[in-house]
């Protein structure tokens, strides 16, 4: 992303901002820290099941050292969105990999059935109300065009990759997330991933804006 499209975000964030807060007299965009920022969602991914829920706050339950959830007080603007999978060696693991397609190497014979992932679709409903019905997961799936032949010794053996790029697709029109507001995100697959690695991940990563204390919490 160059800096032309980083300020078209930025601008198309606000007019999100303004719709969200549509309900507030005098609105005040320049009361909003607004800052480049990200939202990331972990679940483990288990055999056989076919729906995901990512809770979105800091406050629902406990979350993954490597997640970065939204408070109640702040609204995310997303701009684009990631999903792919990892594979940590422990509860608290936080130098593993993110991949944009199951890594044969990595995950070995459960590679194959983890291609399940995305054949599957995200939503996204606020209070009950829909507003991502369906965004097919296929759009995420990334196999770079030099891929890993062996267990990593050196780094010519590892994937190419390219973190700003792969596996994020931009979402328009832009959704807001109000940290105030009841959301479910959920993925939904047709049929559940037949067999897993152990501790495996599924990640949900959004890029965007960030608007600090932008919301009442009661």
């Amino acid at each position: 992303m160059d800096n032309f499209n980083g300020r078209l975000i930025f601008d198309n964030s606000k007019k999100s901002l303004y719709r969200a807060f549509s309900g507030i007299k005098d609105l005040n965009l320049d009361t909003f820290k607004l800052t480049q920022s990200y939202i990331r969602l972990e679940q483990p991914l288990v055999a056989g099941q076919t729906l995901y829920t990512f809770p979105l706050l800091t406050n629902q339950g406990n979350s993954n050292n490597t997640e970065q959830r939204l408070n109640l007080q702040d609204t995310f603007i997303i701009s684009s969105i990631f999903m792919g999978v990892g594979l940590p060696t422990s509860a608290t693991d936080a130098a593993y990999k993110v991949f944009a397609y199951p890594n044969f190497f990595f995950f070995a014979a459960n590679a194959a059935p983890m291609q399940a992932l995305y054949n599957g679709k995200l939503n996204i409903a606020v209070n009950n109300n829909t507003v991502l019905p369906a965004w097919d997961l296929q759009r995420h799936w990334c196999t770079q065009d030099v891929q890993q032949n062996a267990a990593v010794a050196v780094a010519v053996f590892q994937d190419k990759y390219n973190g700003a790029d792969d596996g994020y697709y931009p979402c328009e029109p832009n959704i807001a997330l109000v940290g105030s507001k009841n959301y479910q995100i959920q993925i939904q697959l047709p049929a559940g991933v037949a067999t897993v690695s152990a501790l495996s991940r599924i990640i949900l990563n959004f890029r965007g804006i960030l608007a600090q204390n932008s919301t009442v919490v009661s």
